[in-house]
């Protein structure tokens, strides 16, 4: 499916679209994954930054970044597309956004803990596994990661 010209992403503050958060992260991972909700909140949310994503102004997606103690990197997390949004690019443009943002503040890595299913579409976003396989959540992760070194000419040309 093609991206809708009608979408948006929105960095922000959990207060300021906690309503849409709390809907697109129950819906996916506590709904649809199974995922104890005490896991998904797990009290950083206020210390970290939001990607909202709407379509003609209806909440479709979400995710969050979050600084890593110690280094020079954000850690992208709880990244969710509501199911009618899937297979239109929005999570894509969600993992751009973050991207983008990084760079702006001067980030120079971006981490995640894919879910093994979503792999291939953090590896086809210029993401690299690093190590093996492993439980979080009852589901089956793999830490993944972006140099974003050099990447800035790239975007401003894109």
């Amino acid at each position: 499916m093609e991206l809708s010209t009608d979408l948006s992403i929105k960095t922000c503050l959990f207060d300021d679209e906690s309503a849409a958060i709390r809907h697109i992260r129950t819906a996916v991972f506590h709904e649809e994954q199974g995922i104890d909700p005490a896991l998904d909140w797990d009290g950083l949310d206020q210390k970290s930054i939001h990607l909202v994503a709407k379509v003609c102004g209806e909440s479709a997606g979400v995710a969050r970044l979050r600084e890593m103690t110690g280094s020079s990197g954000l850690k992208l997390e709880r990244l969710a597309v509501l199911k009618p949004h899937r297979q239109q690019g929005i999570g894509a443009e969600i993992v751009h956004t973050a991207i983008a943002y990084s760079l702006s503040q001067s980030y120079t890595t971006l981490t995640l803990h894919a879910q093994l299913s979503a792999a291939k579409f953090y590896e086809q976003l210029g993401f690299v596994a690093i190590g093996e396989p492993f439980e979080e959540a009852g589901i089956t992760h793999l830490k993944m990661e972006q140099s974003l070194t050099g990447l800035e000419m790239g975007l401003e040309k894109g």
